[in-house]
Parts: C-alpha cells; sequence; structure tokens
C-alpha cells in the first residue's frame, strides 16, 4: 500500500467513525427528548385529575378550594409537584400542596404566581425538574375550563443536556 493510499484509508476510517459516533449521539438526543416528553405527560394527566377533583369539589360546595388535601388530589408519578402558590408560605404549602419527588426540593414559589382559586375560577400549576439541574423548570397550569398550558418547556434544552451528560 502507497503512502497516499494508507492516508485515504485512514481518513476514511475517522470519517466513518466519526458519523457512527455523532449517530449515536443523535440517537441520545432522541431517547432523552422522548423521555422528557413521557415525563411531561405526567403533568398534563395529573392537571387534568385536579381539574375534574376541583369541578366536582365545586358542585358540592359551590366554590373552589385551594386544597389539595380537600380535593383528596393524589398524583400519579414523581417527577412534579402541584398545587398554588399562595403567599409563597412554606408552611402553608406543607399544607396545601401534595409534594410529589423531584430531583430538586420545590415549593410553592416554583409554581407560577397567579395560580389560585375562588368561587367561579381556579388556577393550579405544576412545576417539575426534568433534568435535575438549576437552569429552568417545567411549568404548567391548568384552570377551571379544563384547559392546560405549559408555561416553560424544559424539554426543549433537552438537546444540550444530550451533549453535557445532563
Amino acid at each position: 500500500m502507497t503512502r497516499s493510499r494508507a492516508r485515504r484509508a485512514a481518513a476514511w476510517s475517522l470519517a466513518l467513525l466519526g458519523s457512527c459516533i455523532g449517530g449515536f449521539g443523535i440517537f441520545n438526543i432522541g431517547q432523552k427528548q422522548f423521555t422528557c416528553r413521557a415525563k411531561q405527560n405526567e403533568a398534563r394527566v395529573n392537571l387534568k385529575s385536579l381539574a375534574l377533583l376541583e369541578r366536582q369539589y365545586r358542585e358540592r360546595t359551590g366554590r373552589y378550594t385551594t386544597s389539595l388535601r380537600e380535593l383528596e388530589f393524589a398524583p400519579i408519578a414523581m417527577n412534579y409537584i402541584y398545587g398554588f402558590a399562595i403567599d409563597d408560605d412554606v408552611a402553608h404549602t406543607t399544607g396545601s400542596m401534595v409534594r410529589s419527588r423531584p430531583p430538586r426540593p420545590l415549593g410553592a414559589r416554583d409554581l407560577p404566581a397567579e395560580t389560585a382559586a375562588s368561587k367561579d375560577h381556579f388556577r393550579a400549576g405544576a412545576a417539575g425538574d426534568l433534568h435535575g439541574d438549576d437552569d429552568g423548570l417545567d411549568v404548567w397550569t391548568v384552570d377551571d375550563s379544563g384547559a392546560i398550558e405549559n408555561l416553560r418547556d424544559d424539554c426543549r434544552w433537552t438537546k444540550f443536556h444530550a451533549f453535557s451528560g445532563g
């Protein structure tokens, strides 16, 4: 094998190896994105359940409530916290919020500030740290009409976490 032929073979080998490694990186991004979206589905399912419980509670009492204990709300899975941001009072948070086990401790301060309940309306929130980092939370709300909104999508940052090992 001549020297130029050996160099070309080495270059092709490196190019092939690079494309294989790059392919694994793309697969890793897709897998992390899928996992992140599955975690978000937890928030949607639990918020739908919370909205249904609020409507049933209002039919019985004539008002909505901020007490998840009164609603007997029991979320499935453990990637988010759910509740109402009331005065950012930690003592009140433990009394009115059902805690799941997110990667970092979260509280009422992490929920959207506009969450509340009155006689005629309610807006509850969910917050989760889907990557276990401090770059932002995945934040959702549901209101008395049943509309669910993703206020901050933590999954859109997944592609950057895939390369950083996060």
